[in-house]
């Protein structure tokens, strides 16, 4: 049975309910969102549903009790993953597993589902109506149904489950998208505590700190937006901060990790929620639960790609060889339209430079701004082999691929390296699949008129990967 076939969700289709279609009788009394008494929205902020799809937020928002507002993808009933979505997430987790690293995907829970008390009108909006008791159900069954396909995932809804004294108000800022600190710290100890399930010599001997300072204000762009929207003054949320500090105890704690040393431990990638450079120490309180050096490489802003990509050529990131990666995911809806170029991009990214038997072809090239290369024959499906450019400049960002068929038209692919992760000195492309004969020719052209030199393999999947490889 295939990794797709175990999945009995066939897609993610992140999709709202429209009221018109389920009738609103039949909601009237949702589980988990009635409220015993009537309640009122706090803050004068009408038409904001129509206004914020013209806002920069570019999404529709919706406002919640006590001051609470969530967007409309925070307000999802039904989780679905597409096959080659699914597949794709699979080829990511063989490739890992081939370098010998554990992938544990980390997919954020959704805002409505964790402070379903605080939306308006028992889920029923102008619009589309929320059930939050079938969100969960959905949500728990994606995960189940992933994991059936071998992928290591952690559903942090388990998290809240698990502790009752939790109080869910503090998972999430009311007018911003992130989790609190709070948040951050309780996934943290359930990610910690799954490590340390898998591994047995997982606290480690290096001591952290992490304490709370002072108290700022959150500086959200939401809350930004949501004041020139509303007709009402909306209060700014506070966050605590967080100091992490090193215990010392010897020259050899002081010197830290080895960084010469040729496997790590643990890194971090993801977006904003686990970016070293925000006000949630996520990382941080995973250093002072595992006693290990975490590495972390998330990007703020860059979605749920761009820091893979770039951690997987980087020297310090996937070459280190980690034990773990653990993969933040904001929004598994983004799956559905990046599945295939992170398929066809990433997966040999990760496998990488290919040597001996494997690398069935190479070109060096001179200054160009465009490089041929004549592609050898090969045998079986063309999506069984990648290329590997290695350019001596490294601040090339777009570029276009045009292959050539012997009795097929040319096909096109347009690429362009991550905005938020420069200085990628390396471009990995898996062969177009999806044609009976194989290309016989490869152009690549480098947009914005730069040039560079560097050389172009083709190279063949290893066997642990190869046979997971999908037409994209």
């Amino acid at each position: 049975m295939s990794a797709t076939q175990k999945l009995s969700t066939t897609s993610w289709i992140v999709m709202s309910v429209p009221a018109a279609i389920l009738g609103l009788s039949l909601w009237a009394s949702t589980a988990g969102t009635a409220t015993a008494q009537p309640r009122e929205l706090s803050l004068k902020c009408g038409a904001v549903e129509q206004k914020s799809r013209l806002s920069p937020l570019g999404v529709q928002v919706y406002q919640g009790f006590d001051g609470w507002f969530f967007r409309q993808g925070d307000l999802e009933s039904l989780f679905e993953l597409p096959d080659y979505a699914v597949q794709m997430l699979v080829n990511v987790d063989r490739a890992l597993r081939y370098k010998g690293t554990h992938l544990i995907l980390l997919p954020m829970v959704p805002k409505g589902l964790v402070a379903y008390d605080f939306v308006p009108n028992d889920g029923i909006l102008s619009d589309m109506v929320y059930d939050a008791d079938l969100a969960e159900q959905q949500f728990d069954a994606l995960i189940q149904g992933l994991r059936a396909t071998g992928i290591d995932v952690v559903n942090l809804n388990d998290a809240l489950r698990t502790d009752q004294s939790f109080d869910k108000q503090n998972f999430y800022f009311k007018r911003d998208i992130h989790w609190r600190p709070a948040g951050a710290h309780l996934a943290a100890d359930f990610v910690a505590s799954h490590i340390e399930k898998l591994s047995g010599d997982a606290v480690g001997n290096v001591e952290y700190t992490v304490t709370e300072t002072a108290q700022d204000r959150l500086r959200s762009s939401l809350h930004v937006i949501l004041n020139e929207l509303c007709q009402s003054a909306v209060p700014a949320e506070t966050i605590q901060l967080y100091e992490t500090k090193q215990v010392v105890g010897s020259l050899d704690d002081l010197l830290g990790e080895d960084t010469s040393a040729e496997t790590a431990f643990l890194h971090v990638v993801g977006s904003s929620f686990t970016a070293e450079s925000n006000p949630f120490p996520f990382n941080d309180f995973l250093r002072s639960r595992l006693k290990q050096v975490v590495g972390g490489f998330s990007i703020s802003g860059g979605g749920i790609d761009q820091s893979i990509y770039a951690w997987a050529q980087s020297p310090e990131g996937l070459a280190k060889k980690p034990k773990f990666a653990i993969w933040e995911l904001p929004n598994l809806s983004d799956f559905i339209k990046q599945a295939p170029e992170m398929n066809a991009s990433l997966v040999p990214a990760i496998v990488g430079s290919c040597e001996k038997d494997l690398k069935l072809a190479e070109k060096a090239f001179t200054d160009a701004a465009e490089v041929q290369f004549d592609l050898p024959e090969i045998s079986g499906s063309a999506s069984n082999y990648y290329l590997e450019y290695k350019f001596s400049n490294q601040a090339l960002s777009n570029f276009e691929l045009s292959y050539t068929y012997v009795d097929q038209p040319v096909k096109k692919v347009a690429f362009a390296n991550p905005p938020r992760a420069t200085g990628l000195s390396k471009l990995y492309q898996t062969l177009p699949g999806e044609t009976k004969t194989p290309p016989v020719h490869v152009s690549l052209t480098i947009d914005n008129g730069m040039k560079s030199a560097g050389t172009v393999s083709l190279c063949r999947f290893p066997n642990e990967v190869n046979d997971q490889q999908v037409q994209n």
